[in-house]
């Protein structure tokens, strides 16, 4: 029994010495591997993103676009390298260029398609900048103080003119502009279009019949009639709250038969029935920075409201300079912003605003923000770009109130209000 448990062991111990000895070690494979296929850039100058490369042999990288800048061309091993336009994109188009990362011993090669989005064209509609009132078409036309806007299907636009205590239309494309409600004298009568009184009209929204409700510091929603009437249509309150009612209003916009109203001093976002009876959908009621469900998120001073392609709301929350989003479900969640206040483009995560003033969704889900004298555009894969507007972040290329008080979309235009009374449209 010993002899053979002796030999059993001599045995093993030759064959795993021998598999040892004879061995071979796998050959490596030469690769070259890329994080991302295509990468977009902004319309700007020095709009920058970055990827990486993944590789075990040397590389270099071939580009012959002049406005197309890489951190590095020569390297191995894993390397994050940053690609940057040097110079903005003027025109209205995207232009393109590719990169080729390639071992010219292995003849290995890989290609990003690196885009440089178009600038936005700048047309002004109406207005002349001079802070006053007066009819007109085109820049014969002015403003006091211009607020919110809203378009209608065939692209004419409607606009809170708060100064001037008006609501004023304007014709698109001709620009001719005139007063569809108020008579210039602060008051909250209501009335005919010249009999009626309005109190500093803030934002307004069109529904489906052609209808206008519009907020002002009245703490109402007013409503203009297709006859021409002007009218309370809701105070927020309900049949089983009656005292339950706005506190101060400003952003509001209809989708599929209700409003929805920021309340700016409940720090609460509002659902009005067309009955006028208004609920509660976000909001505890305290100012805070807390995302959740309903009733048990926070808000800090909402001034601006748009309507996702999915029925989603996003609340432009101006004081934790944030854009929220507010689910079918009634969750909210912060899409951009972590309420401190900045200036950089990238993915929403690490994105800052300066303000947060207006918001806007086109029908591509492209989502757009006011932030001061420039808009921000969020793509579907979360990228905060600064849009480009004839190559540069601003409507207005002189000095001046440049302040942008509300946009909103209408197919792949822009409709901008500014605070210095003029009307534009942005165009690619």
């Amino acid at each position: 029994m010993k002899t053979i448990i002796v030999a059993f062991t001599v045995i093993a111990s030759f064959t795993f010495f021998g598999c040892s000895t004879n061995s071979v070690e796998p050959a490596i494979k030469n690769e070259i591997n890329i994080s991302r296929s295509s990468i977009t850039l902004g319309a700007l100058q020095l709009s920058t993103d970055t990827f990486k490369i993944s590789s075990n042999i040397n590389w270099e990288i071939i580009s012959g676009a002049s406005w197309l800048e890489v951190a590095k061309r020569t390297g191995k091993g894993d390397t994050i390298l940053s690609v940057l336009a040097n110079e903005p994109n003027r025109y209205n188009t995207d232009r393109s260029a590719k990169l080729f990362i390639r071992s010219k011993k292995d003849s290995i090669s890989k290609v990003i398609t690196i885009i440089q989005e178009g600038s936005y064209v700048p047309t002004l509609l109406a207005g002349d900048g001079s802070l006053d009132f007066s009819e007109g078409t085109g820049a014969s036309a002015s403003f006091n103080n211009l607020k919110g806007i809203a378009v209608d299907l065939n692209g004419n636009a409607y606009v809170a003119d708060m100064n001037n205590q008006r609501i004023r239309s304007i014709e698109w494309p001709t620009g001719k502009t005139s007063t569809l409600a108020g008579n210039g004298i602060l008051g909250n009568i209501d009335g005919t279009i010249t009999s009626a009184t309005l109190y500093n009209p803030y934002d307004l929204t069109l529904d489906e019949y052609g209808n206008i409700y519009f907020t002002s510091s009245s703490g109402t929603v007013r409503k203009i009639a297709k006859d021409g009437s002007v009218s309370v249509f809701s105070d927020g309150g309900n049949s089983f709250y009656a005292n339950d009612k706005f506190r101060g209003v400003t952003g509001i916009v209809y989708s599929l038969g209700y409003l929805y109203v920021a309340d700016f001093g409940r720090n609460e976002i509002r659902k009005i029935s067309m009955d006028g009876e208004g609920t509660t959908i976000a909001g505890s009621g305290k100012s805070g920075f807390d995302d959740g469900i309903s009733t048990k998120a926070t808000f800090n001073y909402p001034n601006d409201l748009a309507v996702g392609p999915n029925g989603e709301i996003y609340v432009a929350d101006g004081w934790n300079i944030a854009l929220r989003k507010i689910t079918r479900d009634g969750v909210v969640t912060t899409v951009a912003g972590d309420g401190t206040q900045g200036f950089r483009d990238g993915h929403v995560k690490q994105a800052k605003f300066e303000y947060v003033t207006s918001v806007a969704v086109s029908n591509k889900n492209l989502i757009f923000v006011a932030d001061g004298d420039k808009i921000r555009k969020i793509d579907a894969d979360g990228n905060v770009r600064t849009i480009g507007i004839n190559g540069r972040p601003f409507i207005l290329p002189v000095n001046g109130n440049r302040v942008i008080s509300s946009i909103e979309c209408w197919g792949d235009r822009l409709y901008v209000t500014l605070q210095s009374g003029s009307v534009y449209i942005l165009d690619k």
